[in-house]
């Protein structure tokens, strides 16, 4: 993934990988813990932060059709191309690569006027631009460079199309996909509601991988052999195609391993045995959100971090929000098309 820098312009960088800090003494190289037993704090003056990581197996996810020509023949990983597999060792070895934001490479690639990427030996970006749009357009375009299919791949798979490329395999997740997804116009809205300056990046995202894109279709030699195999070509992306992914990536994460259905019976059950009141208030000493009595990292003489979004005022009234429209789903939804349980069209037997 790339690391970004803003000149003329004070931005943090985005390290997309683990980042490790480590204090270091002064002239003496000595190092101490931070917040340690027996230790006291060290001024900020006295600490240098360290930002470390490595990728499994490395950050290019690109295999031309020669690439996989001569993995396939050679029976090797690194030869399917640079940077394929070159961080696997150090990532099982618990060693790491030096993950801060550097200077300016002595010939770096230049997609726009104003931007400028430079790559470090295991080929992960530095993003240089003056301005968000075209730090936006430099990181779609890196990330293009990188990973064009499996972001083609995500864009399908939030659109409930994947099945088009990878056959029938894909057909039930495309059909759930698209039973719950949004209207092009909804996707539209959410895109229209952003802020100038969320606009800005997406726009500058789209245009960079879009930029690839074209480069691509102009020297098939660029082409991932993915799209070889499946005889098919990578189409130009959109924002709304942006705002798929993230809504699918958000419900991913948000989703409970399958287990929401499961709830809204027992929530169904609960109140109709108890009423809803006395029915939620149960609910909420089953299926909690946090548990207080977890093994935590941070101290808690030093403070809780809830991972509940909402403040503790506003919770029940969302959950009786959420609640009241989940009653109201039939339990065949669990069971319908685009489920494990759901049958396949007789073409896919």
């Amino acid at each position: 993934m790339p690391s970004f820098s803003l000149f003329k312009r004070l931005m943090p960088g985005f390290l997309l990988a683990g980042v490790l800090l480590s204090a270091c003494g002064g002239n003496n190289g000595s190092t101490v813990d931070i917040g340690g037993e027996g230790t006291s704090p060290r001024a900020p003056a006295d600490l240098q932060m360290k930002a470390l990581n490595s990728l499994p197996p490395g950050q290019s996810g690109f295999v031309s059709l020669t690439g996989q020509l001569q993995g396939t023949l050679a029976g090797d990983t690194s030869s399917y191309g640079p940077h394929i597999d070159d961080q696997r060792l150090p990532y099982w070895n618990f060693e790491h690569k030096d993950g801060s934001l550097r200077a300016k490479c002595a010939n770096p690639e230049t997609p726009l006027e104003g931007i400028e990427i430079c790559r470090d030996a295991f080929g992960v970006p530095a993003v240089y631009a003056n301005s968000l749009y075209e730090l936006s357009y430099g990181s779609g375009y890196a990330i293009a460079q990188d990973r064009l299919f499996l972001m083609d791949a995500v864009r399908r798979m939030a659109g409930g199309t994947l099945a088009e490329l990878a056959g029938c395999p894909s057909l039930a997740a495309d059909i759930q996909a698209r039973v719950l997804t949004y209207t092009e116009a909804e996707y539209q809205s959410l895109y229209e509601g952003l802020s100038a300056e969320f606009k800005a990046a997406v726009d500058g995202y789209v245009a960079g991988a879009n930029a690839w894109i074209a480069r691509v279709m102009a020297d098939p030699s660029q082409l991932p052999t993915e799209y070889v195999v499946l005889t098919a070509t990578p189409e130009p992306f959109s924002a709304t195609d942006v705002m798929r992914a993230a809504v699918l990536i958000t419900r991913t994460v948000a989703a409970e391993g399958a287990n929401e259905f499961s709830n809204i019976r027992m929530l169904r059950e609960l109140e109709a045995a108890y009423g809803r009141e006395a029915g939620r208030d149960i609910f909420h000493d089953l299926v909690w959100l946090e548990d207080p009595k977890a093994v935590v990292t941070v101290p808690r003489s030093e403070g809780t971090f809830s991972n509940h979004p909402v403040p503790a005022a506003g919770r029940d009234a969302v959950f009786d929000a959420m609640a009241d429209w989940a009653l109201t789903l039939p339990d065949t939804l669990a069971t319908g098309p685009g489920t494990a349980d759901s049958a396949l069209p007789a073409e896919c037997g």
